[in-house]
């Protein structure tokens, strides 16, 4: 049996509700979940049914209450009788403010360990189970008192940490929105302002974030005529010199703050042929003796992306710190072709912060380039692969497949076809702790940046 708090009193047997139609026995039946396993005396529970205004025999009522509620329940021994009052026997995660607890608990475990990741989602699921304000249909004036105001407070203290948890993971942009309707509806949560400043100069908006801080200056003298406190003080001043703290943090703590990047889209199931050219590419992978790379060429269509991801795909185990993927769209219809600048801004938010998704990322079509363990296994146009390797170029230009002795391989023509790749990443999480293969990426993208000879840088 399950029972709800977070709005109408809510009761459920295996699923089906059940009606608890008298006001009073709501009341009673409320103040019981709100200390399950816990003693409530009858003095405590006449004060939540009838407040000041007590019957003549309080206790032979709520005796009366009790037994009809166990009717209703259909569970005699779920209400407990002792000598002072009455003890609820369910456990903590029958009732949805147990569940709430016991997530607020999980959170700040993960906050402990620096799992910013965790927190958020811990957070997010506690909040999840409020269907509206507590207690909704139960009409006592002693329970709402008490009880409400502080699950409200909670309530409140929780979506806070789980704003700040996800502003820690860079989500500005995604809070920017909630945070003003939140603004609105709390005007004098200092906290609130703070967080809705600090991510709107994330987003490169400092205007709007300066605004904000006047605002909430004003709402405070207006109302209760002090000036902000003295943190959201310094966040304006921060704001106003540009400082560098403000930029988001990187993850911070053990592992259980990192999430292994693991975005290789579904291998070809019925992948047929290129054995020979899958056991190339998978042996120059496998060398540990410098940096392996390896680009696949050939005409449109003939199945570059498959094969790439086939092979990738039995490279897992060698890469355990992940595996990116990035599209290079370099015949993706509708989108040119990513300029170096424009890879480089993609890949460390995939390494650092695997919980973003690029909505260029996320498509299908050609010339996509996995990444296992974060050293580059480049496909696509020659302009798009020049540079890939540290201080070096890899070879393009030519079909077949290249490696970083800059030989070709062998042509990849039609021949046997093997099926289409599948059209998007898939994403699963686990300890990251990706290597230097993201530096040799950057390295190698930065060779791009130079004018070759007799041009001029832009050209």
């Amino acid at each position: 049996m399950e029972f709800g708090l977070f709005g109408p009193l809510e009761v459920l047997d295996g699923g089906r509700p059940v009606a608890i139609q008298s006001a009073k026995h709501r009341i009673l039946l409320a103040a019981l979940l709100l200390r399950a396993g816990e003693l409530v005396t009858v003095d405590e529970l006449a004060d939540a049914v009838w407040g000041d205004a007590l019957p003549a025999s309080p206790r032979r009522a709520i005796q009366t209450y009790v037994s009809r509620l166990r009717q209703l329940l259909h569970a005699e021994e779920l209400i407990q009788s002792r000598p002072e009052g009455y003890v609820l026997g369910v456990a903590r995660s029958d009732v949805d403010v147990g569940r709430f607890e016991l997530l607020l608990e999980r959170a700040r475990e993960a906050a402990g360990t620096g799992d910013r990741n965790a927190e958020a989602e811990a957070l997010r699921q506690a909040l999840g189970l409020w269907r509206g304000k507590p207690l909704a249909d139960v009409t006592s004036e002693p329970l709402h008192r008490h009880a409400v105001a502080r699950l409200a407070e909670q309530r409140l203290d929780a979506l806070q940490r789980r704003i700040e948890a996800e502003l820690a993971l860079g989500r500005d942009a995604e809070l920017v929105s909630e945070l003003r309707a939140l603004t609105d509806q709390f005007p004098l949560r200092e906290q609130l302002w703070g967080q809705l400043m600090t991510a709107l100069y994330r987003c490169g908006r400092q205007a709007d974030s300066l605004d904000a801080y006047r605002r909430v200056s004003g709402l405070l003298a207006d109302d209760l005529g002090v000036d902000p406190g003295p943190e959201l003080r310094a966040l304006h001043q921060a704001i106003l010199t540009n400082d560098p703290t403000l930029a988001a943090p990187p993850p911070t703590g053990g592992l259980g703050a990192w999430a292994t990047p693991s975005q290789l889209p579904l291998d070809v199931t019925d992948f047929v042929g290129r054995a020979d050219l899958v056991n190339q590419i998978r042996h120059q992978l496998a060398d540990d003796r410098g940096v392996p790379i390896v680009a696949v060429s050939g005409s449109p269509g003939v199945g570059k992306t498959a094969l790439a991801i086939h092979a990738a795909h039995g490279l897992t185990e060698r890469f355990p710190d992940g595996q990116l993927y990035v599209n290079l769209h370099g015949s993706t219809a509708g989108l040119g072709p990513l300029a170096p600048l424009e890879v480089l801004g993609r890949v460390p938010a995939v390494a650092r912060h695997p919980g973003r998704r690029h909505p260029r990322h996320a498509g299908g079509g050609q010339r996509r380039v996995p990444l296992p363990g974060g050293r580059p296994a480049p496909a696509g146009g020659a302009r798009q692969r020049r540079g890939c390797r540290p201080g070096r170029p890899v070879a393009a230009g030519q079909p077949g497949l290249w490696g970083a002795g800059d030989q070709p391989r062998g042509p990849l023509g039609p021949g046997r076809r093997q099926a289409p790749a599948p059209g998007r990443p898939t994403s699963r999480r686990g300890p990251d702790r990706l290597r230097w293969g993201f530096d040799v990426l950057l390295n190698g993208i930065l060779q791009t940046l130079r004018p070759e000879p007799g041009t001029t840088p832009g050209a």
